[in-house]
């Protein structure tokens, strides 16, 4: 009879564990010993079990000898991203692991970016204590005239994984683009700001209350950003300097907080190999 540490002093290569090599592996097993009792089938059973365990799937290589993603409960403890450093669960990150979607980071230039509903966020702090995320908007960091202007609003209405802190739920900055006046004085006054690409020469206005942009004054398109108490009350008596106020905090982002899941995290069903062979086993 050919026990378990038969197989691991044998010739057949399972150091890499391969789903094919451990099917092999119990293939030979079935081979060779052909069990006559209900005895030995169990013993044949917990073989299997047991070496299943000792090498699970998930440590495998794939053919092209690059390596599967292991489960997220099976990763390091934290794991860094340029300056946001000791990120751990239950964000996660590829091809280091894989877990819920929604907690999955990008590192892109020693950058971590989140991706809510369709849009994608710069994460500049994470706080596991309160469960916190400082996020800026990947088209807003540098750039107070996105591509495509777009509210962010619907990425967080009815999502269960991530809300605003009420602060930002209650503060918001509203930016209005491509503003047109029947008296031309745009341009002069403080809350008008230009895009930093000189070819754009179009007149946006940003307000922080929700009266509009004021009498006379049509916009093609506007979007609303969330932003600090502090940015409000700075912005509610506009200056000419009052555009680096606002292009800090756009670039400072603001704050969510991910709330709990607490659906069990199941681990992969095994592979197909596993449930062959101990269909076979159990003839």
């Amino acid at each position: 009879h050919l026990s378990v540490s038969a197989i691991l002093d044998s010739q057949i290569d399972i150091t890499c564990a391969t789903r094919s090599n451990i099917f092999r592996v119990f293939s030979l097993l079935k081979m060779e010993t052909k069990p006559k009792n209900g005895k030995k089938r169990l013993l044949f059973l917990l073989e299997a079990i047991l070496l299943s365990i000792y090498f699970p799937a998930f440590f495998c290589q794939k053919d092209d000898g690059m390596p599967q993603p292991k489960a997220c409960w099976d990763m390091p403890q934290s794991l860094n991203c340029g300056n946001v450093r000791y990120i751990s669960k239950p964000f996660w990150f590829k091809p280091m692991c894989a877990s819920r979607p929604d907690y999955e980071l990008i590192c892109e230039g020693g950058v971590p970016i989140l991706k809510i509903s369709s849009s994608s966020y710069r994460v500049h702090e994470i706080d596991y204590d309160a469960h916190t995320l400082t996020i800026v908007r990947e088209d807003l960091w540098d750039n107070t005239c996105p591509e495509i202007p777009r509210n962010i609003t619907k990425d967080f209405d009815g999502n269960l994984l991530y809300d605003y802190l009420p602060e930002f739920k209650e503060n918001n900055v509203t930016l209005y683009y491509d503003c047109q006046s029947s008296n031309d004085l745009l341009a002069q006054i403080p809350n008008s700001f230009s895009c930093e690409d000189e070819t754009d020469t179009r007149i946006n206005l940003f307000d922080v209350t929700s009266a509009g942009p004021g009498p006379n004054i049509t916009c093609a398109d506007s979007i609303t950003v969330p932003v600090s108490e502090t940015v409000v009350r700075s912005l509610q008596n506009p200056e000419p300097s009052s555009i680096n106020i606002l292009r800090t905090a756009l670039a400072s982002g603001f704050s969510i907080r991910w709330l709990l899941d607490d659906t069990p995290l199941v681990p992969p069903p095994p592979p197909q190999a596993y449930t062959s062979l101990t269909k076979a086993l159990l003839r």
